[in-house]
Protein backbone atom coordinates (compact mmCIF):
# COMPACT_ATOMS: atom_id res chain seq x y z
CA UNK A 1 0.00 0.00 0.00
CA UNK A 2 1.59 3.12 -0.65
CA UNK A 3 2.26 5.28 2.49
CA UNK A 4 -0.16 8.53 1.43
CA UNK A 5 -3.03 7.02 0.69
CA UNK A 6 -5.97 8.74 2.51
CA UNK A 7 -8.94 7.76 0.94
CA UNK A 8 -10.38 4.52 0.27
CA UNK A 9 -9.78 4.87 -3.03
CA UNK A 10 -6.08 5.38 -3.03
CA UNK A 11 -5.81 2.50 -0.70
CA UNK A 12 -8.09 0.28 -2.91
CA UNK A 13 -5.64 1.49 -5.58
CA UNK A 14 -2.67 0.62 -4.22
CA UNK A 15 -3.59 -2.55 -2.64
CA UNK A 16 -4.79 -4.21 -6.10
CA UNK A 17 -1.63 -3.23 -7.31
CA UNK A 18 0.29 -4.68 -4.60
CA UNK A 19 -1.49 -7.49 -4.72
CA UNK A 20 -0.82 -7.76 -9.01
CA UNK A 21 -4.43 -7.12 -9.61
CA UNK A 22 -3.69 -4.65 -12.06
CA UNK A 23 -6.99 -5.00 -13.76
CA UNK A 24 -8.78 -4.44 -10.89
CA UNK A 25 -6.73 -1.03 -9.82
CA UNK A 26 -7.53 -0.46 -13.80
CA UNK A 27 -11.05 -0.17 -12.84
CA UNK A 28 -10.80 1.45 -9.57
CA UNK A 29 -8.47 4.37 -10.80
CA UNK A 30 -10.57 4.73 -14.48
CA UNK A 31 -14.29 4.89 -12.08
CA UNK A 32 -12.23 7.47 -10.03
CA UNK A 33 -11.21 9.82 -12.68
CA UNK A 34 -14.54 9.55 -14.30
CA UNK A 35 -15.98 10.97 -10.98
CA UNK A 36 -13.42 13.50 -10.39
CA UNK A 37 -13.76 14.86 -14.15
CA UNK A 38 -17.77 14.74 -13.39
CA UNK A 39 -16.87 16.77 -9.76
CA UNK A 40 -15.01 19.65 -12.15
CA UNK A 41 -12.43 18.70 -9.74
CA UNK A 42 -9.17 18.65 -12.09
CA UNK A 43 -6.02 18.68 -9.60
CA UNK A 44 -7.53 15.20 -8.28
CA UNK A 45 -8.88 14.40 -12.13
CA UNK A 46 -4.72 14.26 -13.47
CA UNK A 47 -3.53 12.56 -10.12
CA UNK A 48 -6.07 9.39 -11.23
CA UNK A 49 -5.38 9.60 -14.84
CA UNK A 50 -1.54 9.14 -13.96
CA UNK A 51 -2.67 6.30 -12.12
CA UNK A 52 -4.90 5.13 -15.25
CA UNK A 53 -1.83 5.32 -17.50
CA UNK A 54 0.48 3.56 -15.27
CA UNK A 55 -1.69 0.28 -14.70
CA UNK A 56 -1.62 0.84 -18.79
CA UNK A 57 2.22 0.52 -18.47
CA UNK A 58 1.98 -1.80 -16.10
CA UNK A 59 -0.73 -4.37 -18.09
CA UNK A 60 1.73 -3.83 -21.64
CA UNK A 61 4.99 -4.58 -19.22
CA UNK A 62 3.46 -7.83 -17.91
CA UNK A 63 2.12 -8.83 -21.25
CA UNK A 64 5.98 -8.54 -22.13
CA UNK A 65 7.17 -10.40 -19.54
CA UNK A 66 4.70 -13.17 -20.30
CA UNK A 67 5.90 -13.62 -24.00
CA UNK A 68 9.79 -13.48 -22.83
CA UNK A 69 8.69 -16.49 -19.99
CA UNK A 70 6.94 -18.20 -22.82
CA UNK A 71 3.44 -17.66 -21.27
CA UNK A 72 1.82 -16.88 -24.71
CA UNK A 73 -1.48 -17.25 -23.51
CA UNK A 74 -1.02 -14.83 -20.23
CA UNK A 75 1.01 -12.49 -22.54
CA UNK A 76 -1.63 -12.49 -25.76
CA UNK A 77 -4.55 -12.01 -22.68
CA UNK A 78 -2.91 -8.91 -21.25
CA UNK A 79 -1.41 -7.27 -24.72
CA UNK A 80 -4.86 -6.99 -26.25
CA UNK A 81 -6.51 -5.74 -22.77
CA UNK A 82 -3.75 -2.88 -23.25
CA UNK A 83 -4.08 -2.48 -26.80
CA UNK A 84 -8.13 -2.00 -26.81
CA UNK A 85 -7.19 0.13 -24.17
CA UNK A 86 -4.35 2.13 -25.71
CA UNK A 87 -6.24 2.37 -29.05
CA UNK A 88 -9.51 4.39 -27.34
CA UNK A 89 -7.47 7.21 -26.38
CA UNK A 90 -6.40 9.94 -28.18
CA UNK A 91 -2.13 9.35 -27.47
CA UNK A 92 -1.17 6.65 -29.62
CA UNK A 93 2.30 6.71 -28.40
CA UNK A 94 2.14 3.61 -25.86
CA UNK A 95 0.18 1.95 -28.48
CA UNK A 96 2.88 1.57 -30.62
CA UNK A 97 5.03 -0.26 -28.34
CA UNK A 98 1.99 -2.64 -27.16
CA UNK A 99 2.03 -3.51 -31.25
CA UNK A 100 5.61 -4.12 -30.96
CA UNK A 101 5.18 -6.64 -27.79
CA UNK A 102 1.88 -7.99 -29.98
CA UNK A 103 4.12 -8.54 -33.27
CA UNK A 104 7.11 -10.11 -30.87
CA UNK A 105 4.85 -12.79 -29.61
CA UNK A 106 3.10 -13.33 -32.66
CA UNK A 107 6.65 -14.11 -33.94
CA UNK A 108 7.31 -16.31 -30.96
CA UNK A 109 4.51 -18.42 -31.47
CA UNK A 110 5.41 -18.87 -35.25
CA UNK A 111 2.57 -16.71 -36.66
CA UNK A 112 4.34 -15.00 -39.31
CA UNK A 113 1.44 -13.26 -41.00
CA UNK A 114 0.08 -11.86 -37.25
CA UNK A 115 3.46 -10.50 -36.52
CA UNK A 116 3.62 -8.95 -39.75
CA UNK A 117 0.36 -7.43 -39.59
CA UNK A 118 1.02 -5.58 -35.78
CA UNK A 119 4.25 -4.37 -36.70
CA UNK A 120 2.50 -2.66 -40.20
CA UNK A 121 0.55 -0.84 -37.71
CA UNK A 122 3.54 0.72 -35.88
CA UNK A 123 4.49 2.61 -39.47
CA UNK A 124 0.75 3.82 -40.23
Amino acid sequence: MHPRANDPQEKAFYAAIAGGLIAKAFKIANRTAASQISRGNHDDTGSWLRRLSYTLFLQDSIGFTYTMMGRHHAAQQCLDKAGRIFEAIPDKAQLVGTLLHCSLLSERRCEWRAAQSAARRVIR
